[in-house]
């Protein structure tokens, strides 16, 4: 195990811990974020798609109910 000291003396802390934690946090960041733009690219393709199918719904109707 590799360890390390600070220059103020502390408590020896595991480098490969610290790693560990950073590698997780950017991780975690990194992969919510991705969840974020899929979610956010999923929900504005709906309404585009909602959006469209309403304005084609409504041309349709409106050309029916024209005599």
């Amino acid at each position: 195990m590799v360890f390390y000291r600070d220059d103020a003396g502390g408590d020896p802390v595991r480098i490969r811990q610290c790693l560990l934690f950073i590698a997780i946090q950017v991780f975690s960041t990194a992969s919510l974020y991705l969840v974020h733009l899929t979610l956010f690219e999923v929900s504005c393709a709906d309404l585009d798609v909602a959006r469209i199918l309403r304005l084609l719904g409504g041309t349709d109707m409106k050309r029916k109910s024209q005599p």
